[in-house]
Formats: C-alpha cells, sequence, structure tokens
C-alpha cells in the first residue's frame, strides 16, 4: 500500500509539471503539441468554449478503452488517473493565470482588463448578473504615504518616501476586513492564530492567555483545537438567546 501511495504521489507530480510545462511554454507561445493534446489545441482553437484539458481527456477515453481490452485495467489505472490529473492542471493552471493577469490589471491605475489579451480565455465579469451585490465591495480609497518632492530629493539626495500613519493603517486594515467578503465571528475563534499571519498589515493581534512554550507544534494544535467546544457553547448560547 505504501508502495503504490508512493507510486501515484509520483505519477501525480509528473502530471502537474507537465501541465505546468504546457501552459508556461506551449500555450502561451501558442505552439501545437504532438499527440492528442495537440489535436485538443487544433480543437481549441476552431472551439473555443471547450477547453484544452477537458478535450485531451474525452479524445483519450476511445484510446483508453482500446487499452483496457488488451493491456488490462490494473496497467490502465494509472495511466487513467495521470491522463485525469494532468487534464484538470491544464485547465486550472490557465484559470490561474488569467486570474492572475486580471489581478495584476486592477490593482495598477490605468490599466485595461481585455486589451492585448484572448477573449477566448478571458471573459469580462458582467456585474449586472452577479447574484450578490458588489456596489458595497472596495469603496474606500487605498491610502497613500506622504512623501517629499522628486526637486527636494535631487537637491538633498535624501530618502524622503514616508510611512502610512497609524489612522491610516487601521483604514486600511478596515477595507481589508471590512469589503463584505470577510466574516469575522468571535464565537467560532479557537485561537489558532493563523489570521495573525496572514494579514499582510499586522491589523489583527491575538492574546496569549495559554502557555505553551516548550511544546511541539502538533500538541499546540491540539491544545488551541481543545477550545473548540467552548467556542460551540458560547455560539449556541449566542443563537439561543436570540430566539
Amino acid at each position: 500500500m505504501k508502495k503504490q501511495l508512493k507510486s501515484y504521489g509520483i505519477i501525480t507530480l509528473g502530471s502537474v509539471i507537465f501541465a505546468l510545462a504546457f501552459d508556461v511554454f506551449f500555450a502561451a507561445n501558442q505552439v501545437a503539441m504532438g499527440g492528442i493534446t495537440g489535436l485538443a489545441q487544433v480543437i481549441n482553437a476552431l472551439v473555443p468554449g471547450l477547453s484544452v484539458g477537458t478535450l485531451a481527456f474525452v479524445l483519450n477515453i476511445p484510446l483508453f478503452l482500446a487499452g483496457w481490452k488488451f493491456i488490462g485495467w490494473h496497467l490502465l489505472a494509472s495511466s487513467l488517473y495521470s491522463l485525469a490529473v494532468s487534464s484538470l492542471a491544464i485547465d486550472a493552471i490557465a484559470a490561474g493565470k488569467e486570474g492572475a493577469v486580471s489581478i495584476h490589471r486592477f490593482v495598477h491605475p490605468g490599466q485595461t482588463q481585455n486589451l492585448g489579451r484572448d477573449n477566448r480565455d478571458y471573459k469580462a465579469l458582467d456585474a449586472s448578473t452577479i447574484a450578490i451585490s458588489v456596489g458595497s465591495f472596495d469603496t474606500a480609497p487605498r491610502q497613500k504615504a506622504a512623501s517629499g518632492s522628486a526637486a527636494e530629493a535631487r537637491k538633498t539626495f535624501k530618502d524622503l518616501r514616508g510611512t502610512l500613519t497609524e489612522e491610516q493603517i487601521k483604514k486600511e486594515a478596515s477595507r481589508c476586513l471590512g469589503c463584505g467578503c470577510v466574516v469575522i465571528d468571535e464565537d467560532l475563534c479557537v485561537g489558532c492564530g493563523i489570521c495573525t499571519t496572514k494579514c499582510k498589515f499586522d491589523a489583527i493581534r491575538l492574546e496569549k492567555t495559554i502557555d505553551n512554550k516548550g511544546k511541539t507544534y502538533y500538541r499546540t494544535l491540539m491544545t488551541a483545537a481543545s477550545q473548540a467546544p467552548l467556542a460551540v457553547g458560547r455560539l449556541a448560547r449566542k443563537k439561543l438567546g436570540k430566539k
């Protein structure tokens, strides 16, 4: 069993590397591969609605059915698993790349979302068809640090770049926690501390009430998890109290 898990782990890693190489080198430069994946690229160019990963999986099914008859299911299972992982990874990496480009353009003023992009890969968000209201999301302006003028910097050769004030930092933190996408419920907090490591603005602080110094990470995590029943109890009392 252990040997089989190791084998499938190596297959998973290889499939993801193949998908990454395909999206970064072949698809990005519009170079067709050979075999079934190359045929999937050609069909995708003609029918943009069908993704390359999905086409590669579907087109390989007849070959796998023939292989099942002549080779057997045992050897075919690992190949089918590799095909499924690589097909999903091809589409996931391609979608993630488009998302990263969209975020990069969004955070830089003066950028457009559709200029220089393939409309087959990028679909603009239509706010009128969104099921939830997005009018209140991220309406607060970004805070800018006070800096000296370029002329003064040239004259004094000093670094005149400023930093955010305490009030500006609080406003930036409120943009992060008050955008509508994050819901904080103190009754559900178990004190794991992960939120403090994820906030890049250091806006979240936890007060240490249990000394776990000297314990391993696993035991520390179990100690924090032991607070979960108490948190659930507080939540239940809170909900029952409202009725």
